[in-house]
């Protein structure tokens, strides 16, 4: 499963996008066996009719949900229809089983599945709400359940061994959140300016894209080129060179609004993209930071100027590709007339 087949959940962090596709679709799929094996047992062999009917209509819910996933790839609606199922499922299966059978055995597998599905934090308020009716449910229990023998140890034991193995799964998770942001982090930014790089740039542009031709906004796209480059690290070297590609990128970057989002695109080129403003508004962003640049100061009282392409997204007739060319060609005609400003291409 690629990311462009999941653009339409930009809530859900990339690093988790098609983590939690792929769980979620394992789990309807996995869900309908069970749940549909659990019916033929519960109504066939135990006679227990109440949860047979229970599982059957949980099976159909996650039925439609596995269709409407691979339709929509609508991930966080159907994470949290998923998510409500299962809790109304295990709340009704424990109401109903009163833990014949061991059935609070299962019971044990609900904050799992919250916690990987909506994340640690969400998935532990909806444990925490769960654990609350579940333990309710168990102490009311206690000298009724199964013909009396259900005790105050076993209520207990019920509390600790689930706690426990919630403790675990928050950990696990916990740390593999964090080990996943670490990972994103290295892959999305460029090592040098610290800016997104070409790889994290498109993945917003895809979004930004989806959003303009959803929402029917606008989109435009400032791709500029330090000039002269070339001279500074033959004159300075390299190093040079490097810091002033560092000064110049943390200097523009704090110019921009916290929508905008700037990559290295190459070498000595920059790509900002800038979401909900038309071409107009962009090329006056784009001369603030020409004329910005220009009062940088660097080491080896080196002079930095800048030349800028400004577009914008043409809904009916542009992609991404066509955009950046469209940037790319606006730029290149800066620096043919004279480098140091600014040429729009719509």
């Amino acid at each position: 499963m690629t990311h462009s087949s999941l653009t339409a959940n930009f809530d859900l962090d990339d690093n988790r996008l098609n983590r939690v596709f792929t769980i979620l679709n394992t789990s309807l799929i996995l869900g309908i066996f069970i749940f549909s094996f659990f019916f033929i047992f519960n109504y066939f062999v135990l006679g227990k009719v109440n949860i047979a009917y229970l599982n059957i209509t949980s099976a159909i819910l996650m039925l439609f949900l596995l269709i409407d996933l691979k339709r929509n790839k609508a991930i966080q609606r159907d994470i949290y229809i998923s998510i409500f199922v299962l809790f109304i499922f295990f709340i009704s299966f424990i109401y109903l089983n009163k833990n014949d059978q061991f059935g609070l055995v299962w019971a044990h597998f609900f904050p799992a599945f919250s916690i990987v599905l909506l994340g640690v934090s969400k998935g532990t308020i909806v444990s925490v709400v769960y654990f609350a009716i579940v333990y309710s449910l168990a102490y009311l229990g206690i000298g009724v359940w199964e013909n009396g023998q259900w005790s105050t140890i076993a209520f207990l034991r019920l509390v600790v061994s689930s706690l426990v193995l919630f403790t675990i799964i928050i950990i696990f998770e916990t740390a593999l959140e964090s080990s996943n942001k670490k990972l994103e982090l290295l892959s999305s930014t460029d090592p040098l300016t610290k800016l997104y790089n070409r790889r994290k740039i498109n993945q917003i542009l895809e979004k930004e894209i989806y959003k303009v031709k959803r929402y029917k906004t606008t989109l435009s796209l400032i791709l500029f080129d330090i000039d002269n480059f070339k001279i500074i690290n033959d004159t300075y070297g390299h190093e040079s060179g490097d810091n002033v590609l560092k000064k110049l990128s943390s200097s523009i970057n704090s110019q921009l609004r916290n929508t905008d989002s700037m990559a290295r695109w190459g070498g000595e080129e920059f790509l900002i993209v800038t979401p909900m403003i038309d071409i107009q508004e962009s090329s006056k962003l784009a001369e603030k930071l020409r004329l910005h640049i220009e009062s940088i100061q660097c080491k080896n009282t080196i002079k930095l100027t800048c030349s800028f392409g400004v577009t914008e997204f043409d809904i009916e007739n542009d992609s991404i590709d066509s955009l950046v060319r469209k940037a790319d060609l606006a730029m290149y005609d800066a620096k043919a007339n004279g480098k140091n400003r600014i040429s729009i291409i719509k």
